[in-house]
């Protein structure tokens, strides 16, 4: 049996299509490779935006109780501010109106978002304001109350005001419907908490401010529990005294809605966490992260929990401790998981910004650190991001996609193109091949009448044409049936 051999004209058009196609293949290795670092180096951009913009908020969100604790301060050391106890007119409580309008105006400037603001005094005495249900009246007042220890501990007589402002209306309560709709006034209270002499122990010789870790903290006249963050700045007077510390309590719900408004696709969730340790401060995630549970007295609270009873002057008839997960535990989210582990742990309290890129569970994503900072002393605190890469390149991915299989297409019919025209222009090859064949066999040919318009190729016609035309001659002379027995 005859070995079947491909023809040239049909080898050297695979050959051609072949070229084509190793040069789109090649073309389109370095597209995809060149795009997909690019694709990723937006994702990275645009996550590492993400984070920066929410460490600025969280910043903003740290930058305004320091400016007014800092004012509080510089209003102890004039001339017609004391501290409530150390008023030349005691037991006047003209001082304790200077509390309420300054405590009304932070509010006002703030918002009324904040948890509450106050002073506590090394003797005892003390104000504080914050927002409270006004009673079952189901109306929201700014609530003031302050306390002058001028007797204080000679006598258990403290004398003090209270105050409120109606949220809905910004006018002032009546006081016959304070002590209509609230608890009674209780006068004889200790204001130097649980954390007081902790707190002395972060005073610096400089005496600037800094932030509290985090405090499990109950209103008073409210049965509900929270978590804030306390600004905490030494007040001093004139003669550098030290008087007690001007404290403003920021709730951890802020943080959870700033995030909520930097995070811009559906499955990409923010966080701030401790930068040592790791404890979860803000999450947009909708798993809870804290667990408050009932206090019992004597209960031993473990790293990561705070207790009420640290923050109450002794008025609130339960106690709770809340208790806050770790990144590295929030197993309902393991892109957060995955981030707690990166570098060894050491990503969570990145102290600048970086992006990292990782997969979870086969997908990738995008893991975005950025340390937050604060005119006062910070425990410290990141900002984490965790972007799905094909939450934020989706749309370039795909059109990218799009565009090498539009690519991939033209070349496939590019290839194909090469192949027939290479094909066609190489038949009048086939086509001498055949005749030498028949003339070979003494077969007759007819005579060519078109030439190639390729210059071997025509040559090749030409010399056959030539020789066909010796053989017709010689045939004239020779039958071919004898040429062929001759031959045979």
């Amino acid at each position: 049996m005859a070995k079947v051999r491909p023809t040239l004209r049909f080898v050297i058009s695979l050959v051609c299509a072949l070229i084509v196609l190793v040069v789109a293949v090649v073309t389109l290795a370095i597209t995809y490779s060149v795009s997909l670092s690019t694709v990723r180096d937006i994702g990275k951009k645009h996550s590492l935006a993400l984070a920066t913009t929410a460490r600025v908020q969280a910043e903003n969100n740290f930058a305004g109780p320091p400016m007014t604790l800092d004012t509080l301060d510089e209003l102890h050391q004039l001339n017609d501010w004391y501290a409530a106890s150390n008023d030349p007119a005691n037991p006047s409580l003209d001082i304790h109106d200077k509390y309420f309008h300054f405590c009304y105006g932070y509010f006002r400037l703030a918002g009324f978002a904040t948890t509450g603001i106050g002073v506590i005094y090394d003797d005892g005495a003390g104000w504080n304001c914050f927002v409270r249900q006004l009673g079952t009246t189901g109306r929201l007042v700014v609530h003031f109350e302050s306390r002058s220890a001028w007797r204080w501990p000679e006598s258990r007589n403290m004398t003090g005001v209270r105050r409120q402002v109606y949220l809905d209306t910004r006018r002032e309560v009546p006081q016959s419907v304070i002590d209509a709709n609230i608890e009674p006034w209780t006068t004889n209270v200790d204001n130097r908490i649980a954390t007081y002499q902790t707190t002395k122990s972060f005073i610096t010789p400089d005496g600037g401010g800094f932030w509290f870790p985090t405090v499990a903290f109950v209103k008073t006249g409210s049965t509900t529990p929270e978590f804030v963050v306390p600004a905490v700045k030494p007040l001093y007077n004139q003669s550098n005294d030290f008087l007690g510390f001007g404290i403003i309590s920021q709730p951890t719900t802020t943080l959870n809605d700033f995030l909520r408004a930097v995070v811009t696709t559906a499955n990409t969730h923010a966080f701030v966490v401790e930068s040592s340790g790791g404890w979860m401060l803000g999450s947009t995630h909708p798993t809870p992260y804290l667990s408050w549970t009932q206090y019992t007295p004597g209960q031993v609270i473990r790293t990561g929990c705070g207790n009420t009873a640290d923050s109450d002057f002794g008025l609130n008839p339960v106690n709770y401790v809340a208790c806050r997960l770790r990144a590295s535990g929030f197993n309902a989210y393991p892109p957060l998981v995955k981030a707690a582990g990166l570098d060894g742990g050491a990503f969570l309290g990145t102290p600048g910004s970086r992006v990292e890129l990782d997969s979870v569970d086969g997908s990738n994503y995008f893991f975005a650190s950025a340390r937050v900072t604060s005119p006062y002393r910070l425990f410290g605190l990141n900002v984490i991001l965790c972007m799905p890469e094909s939450d934020v390149l989706g749309d370039i991915v795909a059109g990218r996609n799009l565009a090498i299989g539009v690519t991939v297409a033209v070349f496939v019919v590019a290839a194909a193109i090469s192949f027939g025209l290479v094909y066609a222009m190489l038949q009048p090859l086939t086509d001498v091949s055949q005749r030498m064949k028949d003339t070979a066999r003494l077969r007759e040919s007819d005579t060519i009448e078109e030439y190639s318009s390729l210059a071997e190729v025509a040559d090749l016609q030409r010399s056959y044409t030539n020789m066909n035309t010796a053989i017709k001659s010689f045939t004239r002379y020779v039958p071919r049936d004898v040429v062929k027995d001759l031959m045979a």
